[in-house]
């Protein structure tokens, strides 16, 4: 059977991979001129850092054994706890205050009891549907008992949601939150690739037989009963099947069949984040000589900093989300402008800043945004049925799976595309 991917991130290498290994041919159309996606491994003028995805939990055993396939262990990181600094005063992550404490207590007691008792399809049910409809600002706003609670717990969801809590559904947050129930302390970010995450990717094409055809925008696809064909720019290609790995938004983008505008509407009330990540890089690692983990939230517009640099490298990057990221991102020197506020905590930091480069994935023609999201009132009508094949036409990626937004995600619905197909 002859395969068409649309995308050569980790999603449409990882079902090239699955595909090719029960004997089908496959080829690969890729906009962009490098694999990877949304995972983009920067080398910098000493070792390198991640300009996109960059986490592995403890609890991504998809990705940890796709790891062991090619003789990689994931490197453990030890930055927690860090800092939080707000309104000028400077707390340990960990020990953030009795009043953040008891709120962040209260918010994860809360959310698991109701994510224990949630039943497998919400959204059927009206009761829990009606939470589809709230943000989960509203309810983080009457959980917190405390302005100082409110503000850590807004700031250290939005780092995880990465959109302001008021873009986001309470009912989508409160059902990918039963991924975490089972969690033991210590596996989120817990580790990332060596090597850098976009390596994993390039591991898996080199091992492909299929072709990767390079700036290659999928204009539109018409689905037929023996075959599908896809447009592009400069070239019509007839296949099989076909599995398309993009984004939601540029899906939207994309020309449908005329009597699949439904699942077109659909598929496009998934949203992507507003995320930009900051590399600073530094003459030398200054913050050694400090008693600084590695790791830093703040009010101030630099939101969230970690030590991004490996290998030599002396970047520190920055990871702003929400409104926040779009204003920066707008701004005339944005990796100047998050220096300045990372140096009201770190004054010696000005001394040995070099420059910064500035990945807007806000801005991203190819993704708009980091990694998907779903807005109040969207979950019950976007989530059911959002992965179903439209004929021979199936649909992968991290939007689509239980493991929403992460790599574990995007592993997850290749594993899904791939029975898809074989079990036809």
């Amino acid at each position: 059977m002859k395969i068409a991917i649309v995308g050569a991130g980790l999603a449409g290498l990882r079902a090239a991979q699955l595909l090719e290994q029960s004997g089908n041919e496959v080829v690969i159309f890729e906009a962009r001129d490098r694999v990877g996606g949304r995972l983009h491994t920067v080398q910098s003028s000493e070792g390198f850092y991640e300009g996109g995805g960059e986490w592995i939990d403890g609890d991504h055993h998809r990705l940890i054994s796709l790891l062991k396939e090619f003789n990689l262990e994931p490197e453990p990181t030890d930055f927690y706890p860090g800092i939080v600094v707000s309104r000028g005063e400077v707390a340990p992550e960990d020990n953030p205050g009795d009043r953040a404490t008891a709120d962040f207590d209260g918010i994860d007691e809360a959310a698991s009891a109701i994510a224990q008792r949630m039943p497998a399809e919400p959204w059927l049910d009206e009761d829990y549907a009606d939470l589809d409809r709230k943000s989960l600002a509203d309810w983080f706003d009457r959980q917190c008992t405390s302005d100082v609670g409110r503000w850590f717990v807004e700031a250290y969801y939005r780092s995880d949601e990465g959109e302001d809590t008021d873009q986001i559904s309470l009912l989508s947050w409160l059902h990918f939150y039963r991924n975490y129930l089972a969690r033991e302390v210590g596996e989120m970010s817990a580790a990332r690739i060596p090597g850098g995450s976009q390596t994993l990717c390039q591991h898996i094409a080199d091992g492909l037989q299929a072709e990767i055809l390079y700036g290659k925008s999928l204009k539109s696809f018409e689905t037929r009963e023996d075959h599908v064909e896809l447009w592009f720019e400069d070239e019509m290609v007839f296949a099989d099947r076909a599995i398309i790995t993009v984004p939601p938004p540029i899906l939207a983008q994309i020309e449908w069949p005329v009597d699949q505008e439904f699942r077109r509407n659909q598929i496009a009330q998934i949203n992507m984040a507003r995320i930009i990540k900051v590399a600073l890089e530094y003459k030398t690692a200054w913050w050694e000589q400090s008693d600084w983990s590695g790791r830093l939230l703040t009010d101030l517009p630099c939101q969230q900093v970690w030590i991004g640099g490996r290998h030599g490298a002396n970047v520190l990057c920055a990871y702003i989300c929400g409104e926040e990221a779009q204003m920066i991102a707008q701004s005339s020197d944005p990796a100047q402008r998050v220096q300045n506020a990372f140096a009201e905590i770190f004054p010696e930091s000005s001394d040995h800043f070099i420059g910064g480069k500035v990945h807007a994935w806000l801005d991203d023609p190819y993704a708009n945004g980091a990694f998907p999201f779903i807005k109040p009132g969207k979950f019950v009508t976007a989530w059911p049925g959002r992965a179903e094949p439209v004929g021979n036409v199936h649909f992968a990626g991290d939007w689509t799976a239980e493991w929403f937004g992460f790599m574990e995600g995007a592993l997850e619905s290749a594993e899904r595309v791939n029975q898809e197909i074989n079990n036809e």
